[in-house]
């Protein structure tokens, strides 16, 4: 399966996204919290929406 041909309407496709996220922050020294790791985990598996996820992380760190 190609990058092109992923979708965030499929678990492979959320998975993707969140690995790439993880891995770009890891370029940059940061790594992120069990938290938001946790949050990913309920995102992957279609639990949870972009919304949702945007939610939780803004409020965990106080920009809500």
């Amino acid at each position: 399966m190609s990058v092109s041909t992923l979708s965030l309407d499929t678990v492979e496709g959320r998975a993707f996204a969140v690995s790439e996220a993880v891995h770009s922050h890891a370029m940059e020294g940061l790594e992120p919290s069990p938290e938001l790791l946790a949050d990913a985990e309920d995102y992957i598996a279609g639990l949870i929406d972009e919304e949702e996820l945007l939610q939780r992380t803004r409020k965990r760190y106080g920009l809500a």
